[in-house]
């Protein structure tokens, strides 16, 4: 702004003397400058105007795309419910450490005088924390157990929770993005560790999501289940004789290289059996928990994932 003023002075201390200096020269120094002031006057207007309108549009700008507009409705999920949340990304935390450890005692063999303390120290941190009284029944039962005598189909459940937790994650702020379902996402414990320990202070201050920011994960993960579904029919890995026209229809839409799903560099046709469940498996779980999420954000308070399922089916 100053150099602007400067400006401006230097030009009318050095332009007067030129006019004057024509006037008195020819006497034609007045007529020349009053039409050079008009034309001069001129565009400064045009150019003042121009400027005020420039500063308008961006005042509409700044309201519309920056500054929240007043008139909507802040949506913030419920405090319960947050919490409610945070406790479940501790809890399935524990339950894949634990998951993790029974893994290894029964593909590993230790020597015996080792001693596996995982359940102990486990149990111990869970109700250090509170969360003991709020595990679910089947939850309390897997934790009781014995350190090796998960059944394979308990060890299992790692795949689903696995998928909740990076949903959780993700909901609750702490992963600024989830890892995409494309990628095909194996069992990663890494994800969990040092959550139960933290608690809420690992949460705090982060943003949660809406429910329309998990919906579009949902439906993303949904679009591979039905397709994954199809497949699996159409080669007989599942009997439905009601979805059978349904799912070849499909499977003929989507087959080839360019118009077909990508999970990683293959296509859902190109996987073969056992990739191709667990892919299908992922999907499923990862769609049925976003699911959940959405309803559960939009309520005003806890609902647990297995009363929602039932109110599902």
């Amino acid at each position: 702004m100053a150099m602007r003023v400067s400006f401006w002075l230097l030009y009318i201390l050095f332009l007067v003397p030129f006019y004057f200096f024509l006037f008195r020269k020819s006497g034609e120094g007045l007529g020349i400058f009053l039409g050079d002031a008009t034309l001069l006057g001129g565009a400064i207007v045009v150019m003042l105007m121009i400027r005020r309108s420039h500063r308008r549009q961006d005042r509409f700008f700044e309201y519309s795309f920056v500054k929240p507009n007043p008139r909507v409705i802040n949506m913030d999920v419920p405090r319960e419910v947050r919490e409610y949340l945070v406790r479940r990304a501790a809890i399935i935390s524990a339950l894949l450490i634990r998951a993790s450890s029974e893994w290894f005692l029964q593909h590993k063999e230790l020597p015996p005088e080792i001693e596996v303390i995982t359940r102990r120290a486990q149990n111990e941190l869970l109700r250090k924390e509170g969360l003991w009284e709020v595990l679910e029944a089947d939850e309390a039962d897997l934790f009781r157990a014995a350190d090796g005598h998960w059944t394979a189909i308990q060890l299992d459940q790692s795949v689903a929770w696995c998928e909740q937790l990076r949903l959780l994650r993700w909901t609750l702020g702490l992963d600024t993005n989830l890892f995409p379902l494309h990628y095909f996402p194996r069992v990663d414990i890494s994800a969990a560790k040092g959550i139960v320990e933290a608690g809420n202070e690992l949460f705090r201050g982060k943003k949660m999501l809406a429910p329309w920011d998990v919906r579009v994960e949902r439906d993303v993960s949904s679009r591979y289940f039905l397709r994954c579904l199809a497949e699996k029919i159409t080669r007989g890995q599942l009997v439905e004789p009601e979805a059978d026209a349904w799912a070849r229809t499909v499977r003929e839409e989507c087959h080839g290289p360019s118009t077909d799903l990508l999970v990683g560099v293959q296509t859902v046709g190109e996987l073969d059996d056992e990739k191709l469940h667990r892919f299908w498996l992922c999907a499923y779980f990862r769609m049925r928990y976003a699911n959940y999420l959405v309803d559960l954000l939009g309520s005003d308070g806890p609902v647990t994932f297995a009363v929602w399922s039932q109110s599902q089916s």
